[in-house]
């Protein structure tokens, strides 16, 4: 929290006055509330402290940063400025997704995660034909480790996971407008508290582009289908939209935080068949921890891919990711040994077996 020296000299002025009355003892022990300029205090005299309990206009602060409360279903508070950043207007630093500090130069030669090229990925892939020799952890959401946010503002902060940017979306009114001289997009909550993002471009190679006609913003959520790439918010003039795009690219963050109770969210795993093999790692688990699932394939079976929903998510029998909610996943297990068709194990890190000839065919060389 930042105040100025006049708001300063009015609070310390009115604390100094509630202790001289408690010290020539006029006044006995006190707690009082009062509002300079568009603060909101609380002293008591127990110990003589002050605290800044928030904003008139609906934003608080924790450390030196403020927030805002939309009135979002998740209870969701969102920093009222981008990282690296001191005003809702100023543009802040640009990160590459899953790096922590800003750069010169961005692209894949100079991503931390990665041997140099798209598919050579060494971090967060859900692909073999992405990874470093077929590298895969289907990690899809960033350790806190990695997380721009949280390295650079303290625990509690984090980016926003690409559905709680769609969770703003879908519970504010957005419009492209120009505040204080700046170009970009007001999100206003119906409870009429409201979030500046300014336009401020994004960097790739050397260069800075699209300022200030343009905004894009990371999420922490990468793009499973493209894992080269990871979900970000755009907006110009003519709307707002999620994307993905090359994760070497240095585009904005705007972090949030929860001063809710910890969520506990529950992670089942089942076997397909059930005689198929068995499942571990499932459970109660609190939001933002690391789950491990493991599929073990039983005596004639063998594990083929994680499902969810009917849609494959992971082809590594242990797979981790971070909890962000329930999820029900599905251990799928195929029997092998049977029938006249012979195959081949390669020792694959998913433990695929390959036939040893063409479907229609009897020999290698058929």
């Amino acid at each position: 929290m930042r105040i100025n020296n006049i708001q300063l000299k009015r609070a310390v002025s009115a604390v100094l006055f509630f202790v001289l009355l408690n010290a020539v003892g006029m006044t006995k022990a006190f707690a009082q509330s009062f509002t300079v300029g568009k603060l909101n205090y609380s002293i008591n005299s127990n110990g003589v402290s002050v605290t800044v309990t928030g904003h008139v206009d609906g934003t608080a602060a924790t450390g030196d940063h403020n927030y805002v409360n939309l009135g979002l279903p998740s209870g969701l508070l969102w920093a009222t400025c981008n990282v690296g950043a001191n005003t809702p207007e100023e543009y802040g630093d640009y990160f590459a997704w899953g790096e922590t500090q800003p750069k010169d130069y961005y692209d894949w030669s100079t991503y931390q995660y990665c041997m140099g090229s798209e598919n050579t990925l060494t971090k967060y892939c859900s692909k073999s034909n992405y990874g470093y020799n077929g590298f895969t952890d289907n990690l899809t959401i960033l350790l806190l480790e990695d997380d721009a946010a949280t390295a650079n503002w303290g625990d509690g902060w984090r980016m926003p996971t690409n559905e709680e940017w769609q969770e703003l979306l879908d519970n504010t009114t957005n419009t492209w407008t120009t505040q204080n001289g700046v170009n970009g997009y007001l999100f206003t909550a119906s409870n009429g508290n409201s979030l500046f993002l300014p336009a401020a471009g994004g960097r790739w190679d050397g260069g800075l582009y699209h300022v200030p006609w343009d905004g894009y913003y990371w999420s922490s959520s990468l793009d499973t289908d493209i894992p080269r790439d990871a979900w970000y918010i755009s907006f110009d003039s003519n709307g707002c939209d999620m994307y993905g795009d090359y994760r070497y690219d240095g585009l904005s963050v705007r972090a949030v935080r929860s001063d809710s109770p910890v969520m506990s969210y529950i992670i089942t795993a089942t076997a397909n068949p059930s005689n198929g093999g068995s499942v571990s790692g499932a459970g109660n688990y609190n939001y933002g921890a690391t789950c491990t699932l493991t599929a073990t394939a039983n005596t004639g079976y063998i594990f083929t891919y994680w499902t969810e929903n009917g849609k494959m998510v992971s082809t590594s029998a242990n797979y981790s990711f971070t909890v962000i909610g329930n999820r029900n996943l599905v251990a799928n297990f195929v029997e092998i040994g049977s029938g006249d068709h012979d195959y081949v194990d390669l020792g694959l890190p998913s433990g695929l077996l390959w036939a040893t000839c063409n479907v229609g065919a009897n020999t290698p060389e058929e």
